[in-house]
């Protein structure tokens, strides 16, 4: 693709493909247990104007600070004005920043290579599910990819501006999420492997780097960083406690609990993912892999590694595999913790397309690798329809994982519906029951609600409240305390708020109560209504 204005538009083109992609119905997925964290966190820095990073929970700042602009642009000052748009927009913008960050890497590679790779983005199922996803993976991915084409253009440059860009960008990523440094250690593997690759060629491509490059670049890195975890000054200890918080995540992923997983997980949740039982179909982002895998071909053959700027595809192959390899053995794995290392297979991919595109000597060849791109990229982004929203929080999709479905919205619809019918409204007193704080997303599903109490066992010095919502191994307990404990004469007749069985996420069943003044009030005004 030679003519600049044609360039421009094809890659406008795609981000606008991006766009149409993460944007719509942004609100229409339930919030899963970690965005509801996530967003009572951001809610405490809304109201209160104060962030203290915790080295045990939440990861990094900048999630929280990166959504105060989008909830002040809409007039939300308390946490029970936000809404999910508002949050998911946060990461809806960082995930689409990323295929303009991919422009740096166009010299060496080769614009088409770049594009391929913004289009592969574009559609990729897992990269658009946690663009829409309010957690961090999708910041750290962001920052990583800024970081990796501002090191790359510093080198084709030697410009200081893109060794502080650089180092900013590295800041970013460890004010965003802990791991972050396995992300570092992919990279200085992938440096160690280029400079093994370059040994025998006068080019070396690190040759230009000086001590005030370095210096340039951990300054800028150290700034950004301490800015953020210190809450911009207001929190000294947040620095001290960013480097104390390791202990607690390395401990955290050995023993990770019900989040173990075997090392072929991420091959199962990205490649081949189907539940039998259901009769879903087969999901797959397997073109990407396998367009991924002519990438790295494409790195090595037929050019010296290192040379004239193509010393960047060999480092994002060493790179990209060795992350794979890391996150593959942890034994602790979530879908979206591989989200880095698929970001790396993805711009492969556009490597392994630019490759066989333009590079197949026998017309066959360039005809059947043209119709396994058309056909595959055509299969991924109805894939990614579908993921996204059809079956947006259906165990069907390999991308939701422990997701609460639509009970736990029906659950906040009916209580708000309960309090409307009474004289205190919104005021309604209710109490939540579960063991280990694990009633969560209802934090953010009741926030319009400012008498909630939250207990992790049954008290039954604690008055009567009109509503319980209560985890089924403390139900009994409940009963004890509101029918056996009390006198005759002062036990109050409690209803069943739900007529179904409600499940804050699959298997986990929680039971609603309601007194029965209440209940009475709230169907007359059913009725009426």
């Amino acid at each position: 693709m030679k003519r600049p204005v044609t360039y421009v538009l094809v890659w406008a083109g795609v981000f606008c493909l991006a766009a149409a992609f993460r944007l719509p119905r942004l609100s229409m997925r339930p919030m899963h247990t970690d965005e509801a964290v996530h967003a009572v966190k951001f809610g405490a820095l809304l109201e209160t104007h104060a962030y203290r990073y915790d080295p045990h929970e939440y990861h990094g700042p900048t999630l929280n600070f990166a959504t105060l602009l989008p909830a002040r642009l809409r007039g939300q000052q308390r946490f029970a004005d936000l809404d999910a748009w508002t949050l998911r927009l946060v990461p809806v913008f960082f995930g689409l920043l990323v295929i303009p960050f991919l422009f740096w890497l166009k010299e060496g590679p080769g614009r088409n290579t770049v594009l391929a790779a913004a289009f592969w983005t574009a559609i990729s199922s897992a990269h658009v599910f946690y663009s829409r996803y309010y957690i961090q993976e999708i910041l750290l991915v962001c920052f990583t990819v800024g970081m990796i084409g501002a090191g790359h253009r510093f080198l084709r440059t030697r410009k200081f501006a893109w060794a502080a860009a650089a180092g900013v960008f590295a800041g970013l990523m460890h004010a965003t999420k802990e791991t972050a440094v396995l992300t570092w250690g992919a990279m200085g593997a992938a440096a160690f492997g280029v400079l093994l690759l370059s040994a025998k060629t006068k080019d070396r491509p690190l040759r230009w780097i000086r001590p005030a490059h370095l210096a340039t670049a951990a300054l800028a890195a150290l700034c950004v960083s301490g800015l953020l975890f210190s809450s911009f000054g207001t929190n000294p200890a947040g620095p001290r406690d960013a480097l104390a918080a390791y202990k607690t995540y390395w401990v955290r992923a050995g023993e990770a609990g019900i989040h173990t997983h075997p090392p072929d997980a991420y091959l199962r949740w990205f490649l081949a993912f189907r539940l039998p039982e259901s009769g879903s179909p087969l999901f797959t982002e397997g073109i990407i892999l396998l367009f991924g895998l002519v990438g790295i071909v494409a790195a090595f053959h037929g050019r010296r590694p290192a040379e004239a700027g193509h010393h960047i595809l060999p480092f994002l192959a060493i790179y990209t595999v060795t992350l794979t390899a890391v996150y593959s053995i942890l034994p602790y794995k979530t879908p979206w913790s591989f989200l880095g290392a698929w970001q790396g297979w993805i711009v492969l991919a556009g490597a392994g397309t630019a490759y066989g595109l333009s590079s197949l000597r026998r017309h066959a060849g360039r005809r059947i690798f043209s119709l396994l791109f058309l056909f595959g990229s055509i299969h991924l982004a109805a894939q990614s329809r579908v993921l996204n929203f059809t079956r947006a929080d259906s165990p069907e999709n390999p991308y939701v994982y422990a997701h609460p479905q639509g009970d736990v919205e029906r659950i906040a619809e009916r209580i708000r519906s309960v309090a409307l019918a009474q004289p205190e409204g919104m005021d309604l007193h209710i109490e939540v029951i579960a063991r280990d704080a694990d009633y969560w997303p209802l934090p953010w599903y009741l926030r319009s609600f400012p008498r909630v109490g939250w207990r992790s066992g049954v008290d039954p010095e604690n008055p009567a409240a009109p509503v319980f919502l209560v985890a089924t191994e403390l139900e009994d307990d409940l009963i004890e305390a509101l029918y056996e404990i009390p006198p005759p004469g002062s036990r109050l007749l409690y209803l069943p708020l739900f007529e179904d069985e409600m499940e804050l996420r699959p298997g986990r069943v929680i039971r609603g109560y309601v007194r029965k003044d209440l209940w009475d009030r709230y169907v007359r005004n059913e009725d009426r209504i």
